[in-house]
């Protein structure tokens, strides 16, 4: 049953990417707008419903269920004992290393939160350094 399921998995996964890559490519690039109008309108609805990113979602959970499926073989079918799968670390060790990490990540996102703030407030034309028109170019002459 798990192998079906395995099975089933690698399908979706492979069958979703080649639908979604192709179609990605070609609608972002505006090729269906003029290749095939008909199509234009049913592709515009489903990029509406946010379908294809769904989709991506879904293959890349299936890839992740595909790759990890029977990660640890060996503790399982006796090569290993569980037992001896399990690491010896003491919880507190495992909490110290949890509250450097939370510590570390959450000082990065305070920092993130700050700069994009800080960036945001001066506007494009400041944060980049061009004060002359959009994005550095010269901006037209107003008659």
């Amino acid at each position: 049953m798990l192998r079906r399921l395995l099975y089933v998995a690698f399908f979706l996964e492979v069958g979703l990417l080649l639908i979604v890559l192709p179609w990605s490519a070609f609608w972002d690039g505006n090729y269906f707008v003029h290749a095939w109008p008909s199509l234009r309108q049913v592709l515009a609805d489903l990029d509406a419903w946010n379908i294809r990113s769904d989709w991506r979602e879904l293959a890349a959970e299936l890839g992740w269920f595909v790759a990890e499926h029977g990660r640890q073989p060996w503790a399982i079918e006796g090569v290993l004992p569980t037992f001896l799968g399990v690491s010896s670390i003491s919880p507190g060790q495992v909490w110290f290393s949890l509250t450097g990490f939370v510590l570390f990540y959450s000082a990065l996102a305070v920092v993130d939160v700050w700069l994009m703030v800080k960036y945001a407030r001066l506007g494009p034309e400041r944060a980049l350094g061009h004060g002359n028109g959009h994005y550095g170019r010269a901006a037209a002459p107003s008659e």
